[in-house]
């Protein structure tokens, strides 16, 4: 089973094009294209470590289409920016195959760190979601957080 990082806001960290990330968003409310004139409804995103996106959505109780769509990690992302500006609001209750590193609590710059590239160097060098360079730092401490948090290594 593949280990995915929960995206709980658009604006934690942006995962896209790195993976694997899933995120689940729903929305409950007026709707002028549907008879009852109301929506309740759900969409749901899940990225592979490749960068493969599955989405899935359907109403509210259901378990969505068949056949998810397939596109790439970096549309699925926009397109889950899109939906919050729609409206849609993430699913507290979404909690997928893992829970996401806790990454985001450490100090700067190290919040920021989404994937750690080890080379025959002493240093290491950890990026961010865009593949900027954040930092470098020792490789033994590379090795211990890569052990700790096995999604940071591409």
């Amino acid at each position: 089973m593949a280990k995915y990082t929960i995206i709980t806001n658009v604006f934690d960290r942006a995962f896209a094009p790195f993976g694997p990330w899933a995120a689940r968003v729903v929305y409950t409310g007026p709707n002028e294209k549907n008879k009852s004139g109301t929506s309740s409804k759900w969409w749901e995103v899940r990225v592979t470590a490749g960068g493969r996106a599955e989405i899935n959505f359907g109403k509210t109780g259901s378990s969505g289409r068949s056949e998810p769509m397939v596109t790439s990690s970096v549309e699925a992302f926009a397109s889950l920016r899109e939906k919050i500006v729609k409206g849609y609001r993430f699913d507290p209750s979404f909690k997928g195959p893992c829970k996401a590193p806790p990454l985001a609590h450490l100090d700067a710059p190290f919040n920021r760190i989404n994937a750690i590239f080890r080379t025959d160097q002493p240093n290491a060098r950890c990026v961010d979601a865009d593949g900027r360079t954040v930092c470098s730092i020792p490789d033994s401490e590379a090795r211990d957080l890569i052990s700790r948090f096995p999604d940071l290594m591409p």
